[in-house]
């Protein structure tokens, strides 16, 4: 893995590189996901070469980047050809030298999108775009209770001082939702993101989760994180960031070192 970057930055970052935000060592939201589960997977995320983009992750990205940017110039569509033979590879080859400097995306994916970006924009969430301050600035921060340095990056913020986060979901659902977001601690990073501008001196009043189905009719719901909420999130990464201070402290990063016995789950238990 290259090495990460350490130059340190202190509040909101207009326009900074995404890869470059990626490579810096102050801790995100996602370190802390991998330190609440095991210190260790968090030391190897750092120490190990890094792996490819899932599909599932270039999707996302492409998402972020048309529906939350406007960005629609970053990507080259190219369609769908027959290589196995010599003018499909030809065909191929040209788009390839067209595509320079973009990200090729398929037809299918690009039709998918599009149909995503204009559900959304004839959703009344279409009102909180039109409100942006700025989409994707970056936060640097450094924690008043464990002084660890912290990052975090905003998809949308409103002038207000609201933040936006839009999420690709299977199912965007109330009941199913709210499973997802306490499976993957969307209200730590409310929580998170809404204490770090604070600290920096900038609005933060409220945490807006844009959730989105991947499939047609791409639904469209629009959730708000209520106090209750943020703070179980502020309180898990306040522990989460003690673990990591005294990981780095002592430069030890334990994995699962405990042997315990499983609980049978209810509803695998016999009825009386």
């Amino acid at each position: 893995m290259d090495e990460l970057i350490q130059t340190k930055l202190n509040g909101l970052v207009l326009n900074l590189d995404e890869n470059e935000y990626h490579s810096r060592f102050e801790v995100s939201k996602h370190g802390l996901d991998m330190i609440h589960k095991c210190p260790a997977l968090f030391h190897h995320s750092r120490t190990a070469p890094k792996e490819p983009p899932t599909p599932a992750m270039l999707f996302g990205s492409l998402a972020h980047k048309v529906i939350m940017e406007g960005n629609e110039d970053a990507f080259y569509v190219i369609p769908k050809l027959d290589r196995r033979t010599k003018d499909g590879k030809a065909e191929y080859e040209y788009h390839q030298q067209q595509a320079t400097g973009k990200q090729i995306v398929s037809t299918e994916e690009w039709q998918q999108v599009t149909a995503m970006r204009d559900a959304v924009h004839n959703h009344s969430a279409k009102k909180l775009f039109d409100d942006l301050r700025c989409v994707e600035a970056s936060a640097f921060w450094q924690d008043e209770d464990t002084f660890t340095d912290c990052r975090g990056r905003l998809d949308g913020l409103l002038h207000d001082g609201t933040i936006v986060d839009y999420k690709t979901t299977e199912d965007a659902s109330p009941q199913a939702f709210l499973r997802t977001v306490c499976n993957f601690r969307y209200h730590v990073q409310g929580a998170f993101y809404l204490d770090g501008l604070r600290t920096i001196g900038e609005k933060a009043k409220k945490f807006i989760l844009i959730a989105q189905e991947k499939k047609p009719p791409y639904l469209v719901a629009v959730y708000i994180l209520p106090p209750e909420f943020l703070l179980a999130g502020r309180n898990a990464y306040k522990a989460d960031l003690e673990i990591y201070s005294k990981c780095l402290r002592n430069d030890t990063w334990p994995g699962y070192n405990f042997w315990t016995e499983l609980e049978m789950p209810n509803w695998m238990k016999q009825n009386d």
